[in-house]
Order: structure tokens, then C-alpha cells, then sequence
């Protein structure tokens, strides 16, 4: 199983060992993600299309995810962001230049990381050890 990688500060990875990214998550430090931006994104392609797993780290308070399985051609595809505080998934804001994320969906790092461990297990199917909400369930008017 082949998953590409792009992290902030490393090289692009075409195979992804995911030790390389555990200290980012394990042992994090702001000041780590800060040099080189502060999101990402992991890519498993298959045959039928790929799936993504971007992340975000807002600023210190904890780690977006969103998760994009996607089928070329089809309107099959479907977009979910990870869950931390369900209170707070309507709250849009700006993680970077007009990237945006619910805030609610940022997770403490260690967690992200174990969400991390499971799609390199098996990255077709969302982790269960979170919760996920689809995109098309929260309202993105307010960035309009």
C-alpha cells in the first residue's frame, strides 16, 4: 500500500513512512509546524479514485482533519472533518490565507495521530476512533 505525503518543512514523501511524522504529533511543538506552513495532506490512490487526508494545525490550539474520498466522475465523492468539540463545528474560521476549517474540528495531536495510524492501516475507510461530520452538514455561509 502506497500512500504519498506532503508535510509542512520535509520533502514530499511518494511512499510515506509514518514514523517519520510521529514526533510532529507526539512530542509537538508549535514552533515545528510554524517554518514551513501549517497544513498538509496524506493521498492513498486505488483504482476507483484516491482519498485525502488533509490536516491543519490552527495555530497551537489542536489539529484539523478532514478526510476526501474521492471517485473521479462521479458525484460518489464525500468530504468529512474530524470531530474534537461538537459544539463548535459551526464555527468557521481561517486556518491560513482563506483555508478554511469548522473550529470544532480541531483535535489534541496525539489523537490526530492515532486518527494518522488508522488510515495508514487502512485509508478507506474514516478512523472510529473519533467522530466525523460531512461537509455538507455544516453551514459554510459566513465565509461567502
Amino acid at each position: 500500500m502506497k500512500i504519498t505525503a506532503i508535510f509542512p518543512g520535509l520533502p514530499d514523501a511518494e511512499s510515506a513512512d509514518l514514523s517519520d511524522y510521529s514526533k510532529y504529533f507526539l512530542s509537538y511543538k508549535r514552533e515545528d509546524w510554524e517554518a514551513d506552513g501549517c497544513e498538509g495532506r496524506f493521498e492513498y490512490p486505488f483504482d476507483g479514485g484516491e482519498v485525502v487526508l488533509f490536516f491543519v494545525d490552527y495555530f497551537g490550539k489542536g489539529i484539523s482533519l478532514r478526510y476526501d474520498y474521492n471517485v473521479p466522475n462521479a458525484k460518489a465523492g464525500s468530504c468529512w472533518y474530524s470531530v474534537g468539540q461538537a459544539h463548535a463545528m459551526h464555527d468557521i474560521v481561517d486556518a491560513d490565507t482563506d483555508l478554511y476549517i469548522p473550529l470544532g474540528s480541531c483535535l489534541p495531536p496525539a489523537l490526530a495521530f492515532a486518527v494518522l495510524n488508522d488510515f495508514f492501516a487502512n485509508p478507506l475507510e474514516k478512523s472510529k476512533k473519533i467522530a466525523w461530520v460531512n461537509a455538507e452538514d455544516l453551514d459554510w455561509s459566513a465565509i461567502d
